[in-house]
């Protein structure tokens, strides 16, 4: 599955998204708010431009998965790396057995949104991260392309 999130209100949400055919799939609609310190959109966010975003808290009704981020200093760790290799990523962390690879859609700099490629956490692996995370920045590339938000065009 593949999902445009964006800031809005302080918080992130869907703003498209397009299922693929596979067994496991995310289950957020469009329109809905999806956690910050659970998902790669939200880890690319607070990287790329955190002051989209509400100060992250932390509460116990927020751990959704036992690799939920639960702290302060892992969140900032994640972040750390995300904002090193220009790309995010979750494994189990929102929902148990699906992994999420998120990268920019900018114009001029200027974080517009994130793309995010929602898979089956064991398909994800065998079909290389690395490799997948290019693919999901090229897309969020061709997005701002697409809607003639790249090389200054209005």
């Amino acid at each position: 599955t593949f999902f445009l999130v964006v800031a809005r209100a302080r918080g992130l949400v869907v703003l498209d998204k397009a299922e693929g055919t596979g067994f496991l799939r995310a289950s957020p609609r469009v329109g809905t708010r999806v956690p910050v310190h659970a998902t790669a959109a939200g880890k690319l966010y607070l990287a790329f431009d955190p002051g989209a975003l509400a100060p992250v808290e932390f509460s116990k009704a927020d751990v959704f998965t036992k690799r939920t981020l639960v702290c302060a200093e892992d969140l900032a760790s994640a972040v750390a790396e995300t904002r090193s290799r220009g790309w995010a990523s979750n494994r189990d962390e929102w929902i148990q057995g699906l992994s999420v690879l998120a990268a920019p859609v900018r114009s001029n700099g200027t974080l517009l949104g994130a793309v995010a490629l929602a898979a089956a956490s064991a398909r994800l692996e065998e079909l290389g991260v690395d490799a997948l995370a290019k693919r999901v920045i090229s897309t969020g590339e061709a997005i701002a392309g697409r809607v003639g938000l790249t090389r200054g065009r209005p």
